[in-house]
């Protein structure tokens, strides 16, 4: 670090004091005495009677634009050079003049105050390198800066002292800030545009200047001071770049210091003392750098001398009149912020007079690093623009920053305006980095590479433990890590163990050493999965706003030691500091903090709360470290208190760090929980409490299915979309329950203190069939007139009636958010459906319509037809199970022939015949948006056939296709299949029902091995011999890719090895079905044997078999993981043979439901309530279900 060097060399000279600020009064390059007496002002140029003009020029400064300065102790106009060696010009004189006079501030003077500037140089100000010349007519008005006409101005008495230009950040204002005189002297008019010289307020001040006019240019804001001198502020300004011509460049003349107090070291950066002035002057401070250790004198008595007067120039005092109110700094803030456009940038050539150097310059993660050509006189922001623009096509480059690798592993920021060689960059082999320095937020940030830069400053201190997270919030910031660098989601690329190696750049420590590496991978991958599609970019923006819920968002973490020893961690942030107790940060913010600064082997700080309770806290560390907090937080306080001015209180900056334009940055945020977290919440478990409660307030059993969704959302730490209620034996009540539990935890707001996760998203409520009835209208009521925004009612099955239907039709009609409506089997008629559709006839939402098995007649078809006609959002028309002619049918189909947005069409089992379906399959063939078709169960017939075969052969983007049972030949099966074979868009094929010959038998078996797309096979009833089942079999339990398998109508009897395979080797399936397979004990054996390897299955659907002696067997599956469903429907059962089964299955964790419906057990019911009512799962007796059953 140059800074650090520079002044090691510096101090070396002082001796225990300072170099005098000056030599001789007269001698040419030197500053000659400010004056004689201690209590007056002596003259500045003439007699001790009268006080001339500067540089002996008549009536006022001259012009700002040559390169010399008039001496302030008389003589002509001499030149002022850059002050070499850490020389200044005394300001007490070297004459009688000191007799009570001020003491010299140098010369080897005990108590003296630091030298001002890098390495006691002093920058020039200018473009020449010289000061401007202060002189001409004051008479006229200070003239412009740019050498225009002068400003008209009262005169000036001729013995008035004129103003000294304030030697701090340039303001650009019409004027120069004067310097406050000591307390005999009265204050002094000033030309115009310059505050008059004040009283003797021992510390620096800033005040806003007002102006009516605006500015030519506005520079960056400079910081504020107060003369408040109980909180102990001082002068602080940030680097600006100059806005008016004549002013110095950034880099030029530094801050004077605050002459009665500790003052800052200008440029270099090294603090002083921050400590509030004692009766015996500031405590000492070992300021060794190194093996040198040196001591700071006591400084001058307070008060002694001028103090410096620093205006900030982006905040102007705002005048109010009884008429007018003016704009505040937040105002002026966002309108002077000019939107984000790529600059162009021309490049400094190489200096063929330097040799060249190469120099590295790496991301912080060291995943990207370019190497330049350069010499050593380019500055370094000639380096990072070259950088950014040419290398890495980064055009926001004024967010980041670079830096070096420094002692105690810490970074050395590059100052922009030095060259490369003043860096101590002069040979090949130097590695930079490039990163962020201020972790604010960017107000108009849209450079991806920039944001990156922010998400790896984030990534890295969460996972190296500086950011504590929790276990949830971890999971959720690795799933969107996984997204960034892994992309989307794949099971086959992403299996769990894929990261075991890998698992710490993914969590903190302190996550991964408490849990299996595999458990944390599976929750991870999880999460993954609902991130897919989302760029990385727009994942680096979700992983930052989500670090917000931390604790340390933004800090940048130290380790330090207490002030008796013990090790602790220090965290500056934008908003303050905070310091680690027990496991949480205690925060305090700038509006609380009154002092900080070096103290001896460490840091302190001063805080006061608002009911005047003072606390100090110490902290022991390392000299560099020093340097990069009092670096860091004087940088926050400045960006603060450049946008807070009136609520951060003034601070005496022990440093004075350079700091991008405030307006860059928003301001420090609110919503960062500095607390802590108290618990960790979410809207599931918020649901899952309101509903137990209101199941115990209303004397409930709570509905299994829902809790065991609810539960295990949770513990795998997914999101939840759907309340799935279906068949849970919920009554009105149990509704009413239901509902309550979703209008309050919807509603539920959390606190600051929680982590809270919003995993149930309340997409899809699902209460089929459930016999809810018109009592159950009621709350179906209160759900749709609140704002849970359910976005699918399905209400399949619950006795709804037209009676319902006209109960429900009212609160229809003012929902708004209702996407689809499932009413399947609830007997509305074409009386029924009217109302329904009429009610949501101005719904611009509502664009699925499911009213299947509800004995709907030709009228039906005819309203159906002018709904999808004129309404302009219908888009899925399920209505199969009804009987329709030929005649409403082709109404509906005149209907639908005049829109293009149908994506779903359902009309399976409505009694169409062949011309009929012929012509619709034609009329499909143009449609191309529709994605699903289901026509099973109707007579196509040859002439149908021949079209389905036509329609798959061409083009389609068919998702899911039901033809089963639909008298499709062989022909067209074989057709199909051929054209189905590679086709990568099928997910559900339902072709079961239909017979295979021979010709059509090896398109049937190349689909199957070679298709794998296919997610629902519905191929039963085929009339499969057994050789080809075998085949079959063995095909399908290598599959993987296979969620549901339906065999229904196809004999079993001597397929038993092949069905335990089936079920033993496929590892993705989670539904089979085997209705009427004429399955024996063996084969239910077979069954068994097959679920105990299996640890997928969920539901088993057995139906239509006759399970009498092989009711035994199946007691095996209460071992099973998984299986929530057991459906045994027309078996030929009774309660006798059915309570043993019941009783051994009620040790399952995971059975919910077991159907025994169309069975004698609900003549028998009564005998055996009381055993079957004590049951864990839910026994169905009494079929709900409207649909025809298979013969």
């Amino acid at each position: 670090m140059e800074d650090l060097d520079d002044l090691t060399s510096m101090l070396d000279n002082l001796g225990g004091g300072l170099p005098p600020l000056g030599g001789s009064s007269g001698g040419s390059g030197a500053l000659p005495p400010l004056g004689g007496g201690f209590g007056d002002l002596p003259p500045m140029g003439g007699g001790p009677a009268d006080l001339p003009p500067l540089g002996g020029m008549s009536g006022g400064l001259p012009p700002l634009g040559d390169s010399s300065l008039p001496p302030l102790g008389g003589g002509g106009m001499s030149s002022l050079p850059p002050l070499d060696g850490g020389s200044l010009p005394p300001l007490g004189g070297s004459g009688a003049g000191m007799s009570g006079g001020l003491p010299p501030l140098g010369g080897g003077m005990s108590g003296g105050l630091p030298p001002l500037g890098s390495g006691g140089d002093l920058p020039p100000l200018g473009s020449g390198g010289d000061l401007p010349p202060l002189g001409g007519d004051l008479s006229g008005g200070l003239p412009p800066l740019s050498g225009g006409p002068r400003a008209a101005s009262p005169a000036q008495p001729a013995a008035s002292l004129p103003d000294l230009p304030a030697m701090g950040a340039p303001a650009p204002l019409p004027g120069l800030p004067g310097l406050a005189a000591p307390a005999p002297l009265p204050g002094l008019d000033a030309p115009s545009g310059l505050p008059p010289l004040g009283g003797s307020s021992p510390v620096a001040t800033a005040k806003p200047v007002a102006r009516s006019k605006p500015m030519v240019a506005r520079a960056k804001p400079a910081i504020v001071a107060s003369n408040n001198t109980a909180s102990v502020p001082a002068a602080a300004s940030t680097t600006s770049p100059a806005a008016l011509p004549g002013l110095p460049a950034p880099g030029g003349l530094p801050g004077l210091p605050d002459l009665g107090m500790s003052a800052p070291v200008s440029g270099v950066g090294l603090p002083t003392l921050p400590g509030l002035p004692t009766p015996g002057g500031l405590p000492s401070l070992d300021m060794g750098i190194g093996a040198l250790d040196l001591n700071l004198g006591a400084p001058p008595p307070m008060g002694a001398l001028p103090t410096l007067e620093v205006i900030n120039p982006v905040r102007p005092a705002t005048s109010f009149t009884s008429s007018t109110a003016a704009r505040t700094a937040e105002d002026d803030f966002e309108a002077e912020l000019p939107e984000p456009v790529r600059p162009y940038i021309k490049h400094r050539p190489l200096n063929p007079a330097e040799p060249k150097i190469t120099i590295t310059v790496s991301s912080p993660d060291g995943q990207q690093k370019v190497a330049v050509d350069c010499t050593s006189d380019w500055t370094v922001k000639e380096l990072k623009d070259f950088v950014c623009d040419e290398k890495l096509d980064l055009w926001q480059s004024e967010f980041v920053e670079l830096s070096a690798q420094a002692a105690e592993g810490l970074d050395h920021w590059l100052d922009l305006e030095k060259t490369l060689a003043q860096e101590g960059i002069q040979k090949t082999g130097h590695v930079l980095t490039l990163k962020v320095k201020w972790m604010k937020t960017p107000r108009k940030l849209v450079d991806d590479k920039v944001i990156h830069l922010y998400y790896l400053y984030a990534q890295q201190r969460v996972i190296n433990g500086d950011w504590p997270c929790t276990r949830r919030l971890s999971l959720q910031l690795a799933a969107l890590q996984a997204q960034i660098t892994l992309g989307d989601y794949s099971p086959v690329k992403h299996p769990v163990g894929c990261l075991n190696d890998k698992i710490d750049l993914y969590f903190p420590a302190a996550i991964h050493s408490k849990e299996e590496s595999s458990n944390l991978q599976r929750l991870l991958f999880v999460r993954h999965k609902n991130h897919g599609g989302m760029s990385g970019a727009l994942a680096e923006r979700e992983y930052l706003t989500l670090c917000r819920n931390l604790p340390a968002f933004g800090s940048e973490i130290f380790d330090v030691k207490t002030e008796d020893g013990q090790p602790s961690k220090l965290a500056v942030a934008e908003d303050g500091f905070g310091v680690l107790e027990g496991t949480k940060y205690r925060f305090v913010t700038f509006d609380s903090l009154r002092q900080w600064g070096p103290m001896e082997g460490g840091l302190t700080f001063t805080s006061m709360s608002r009911a005047g309770k003072k606390e100090v806290f110490k902290f022991l560390l390392g000299k560099y470290q020093v340097f990069a907090v009092l670096d860091l937080i004087s940088g926050y306080y400045l960006f603060e208190k450049a946008r807070h001015r009136d609520n951060i209180p003034d601070v005496q900056l022990p440093i004075q760090p350079k700091i991008p334009d405030p307006r860059l940055f928003e301001p420090a945020a609110k919503d960062v929980m500095r607390s802590g977290i108290t618990r960790e919440w979410s809207r599931l478990d918020a649901f899952k409490n309101a509903y137990l409660s209101a199941c115990k307030d209303n004397d409930l059993k709570p509905a299994a299915r829902v809790l065991r969704n609810v539960n295990r959302a949770i513990d795998d730490e997914v999101v939840l979309k759907k309340i799935d209620a279906h068949e849970c034996e919920l009554d009105a009540t149990g509704l009413k329950a239901l509902v309550h539990a979703m209008i309050e935890s919807h509603s539920y707001k959390s606190t600051a203190d929680e982590s809270f996760d919003e995993n149930l998203h309340f997409d899809t409520l699902d209460i089929s069939n459930n016999l809810i009835a018109l009592e159950g209208i009621p709350s179906l009521k209160e759900l749709v007139h609140s704002d849970v925004p359910v976005k699918h009612l399905i209400m399949r099955r619950v006795g709804l009636g037209l009676k319902g239907a006209k109960e429900l039709a009212p609160v229809l009609e003012t929902n708004k958010c209702l996407v689809t409506i499932d009413m399947t089997g609830n007997g509305l008629k074409d009386a029924g459906l009217s109302v329904i559709l009429k009610a949501l006839k101005t719904n611009p939402n509502t664009h699925r319509y499911v009213m299947a098995d509800n004995d709907l007649s030709d009228r039906s078809c005819l309203i159906l037809g002018v709904m999808v006609q004129k309404n302009p959002v219908v888009t899925d028309l399920c209505i199969g199970q009804n009987s329709f002619r030929d005649s409403g049918m082709t109404q509906l189909l005149n209907g639908m022939k005049m829109t293009k947005r149908l994506r779903s069409l359902e009309v399976n089992d409505v009694g169409m015949g062949s011309s009929l379906s012929k012509a619709l399959l034609t009329w499909l063939l143009a449609q191309t948006q529709l994605r699903i078709l289901k026509i099973g169960s109707n007579s196509l017939g040859s002439p149908g056939s021949s079209a389905l075969a036509k329609l798959l052969s061409s083009p389609n983007g068919l998702v899911v296709l039901d033809v089963e049972s639909a008298d499709v030949n062989a022909k067209a099966l074989k057709a199909v299949f051929e054209s189905l074979t590679s086709n990568k868009t099928m997910r559900e094929l339902r072709i079961g029902g239909n017979k295979l010959d021979s010709k059509a038998l090896p398109a049937f078996l190349n689909y199957l091995k070679t298709n794998q797309a296919v997610r629902k096979l519905a191929i039963g009833g085929m009339g499969l011999a057994k050789d080809t089942l075998s085949q079959t079999l063995e095909i399908l339990a290598n599959k993987s890719n296979l969620l549901s398998v339906d065999l229904s109508d196809t004999d079993m009897k001597t397929s038993a090895r092949g069905l335990q395979n089936l079920i033993e080797k496929n590892s993705g399936m989670l539904e089979l079905q085997l209705s009427k397979c004429n399955l024996t004990s063996a084969i239910c054996t077979a069954i068994c044997n097959g679920m105990e390897k299996n640890t997928t299955l969920r539901r088993l659907e057995l139906d239509s078999n006759p399970m009498k002696t092989s009711l035994g067997t199946l007691s095996s599956l209460s071992k099973h993981r998984r299986l929530e469903s057991l459906s045994l429907r027309a078996t030929k059962i009774g309660c006798k043979e059915l309570l043993p089964l019941c009783e051994a299955l009620n040790s399952s964790r995971s059975l919910l439901v077991l159907d025994a419906s169309d069975n004698k057990c609900e003549k028998e019911l009564r005998k055996f309530q009381t055993e079957f009512s004590n049951l864990n799962f839910h026994v169905r007796f009494v079929s709900l279900d409207g649909a025809k059953k298979k013969k």
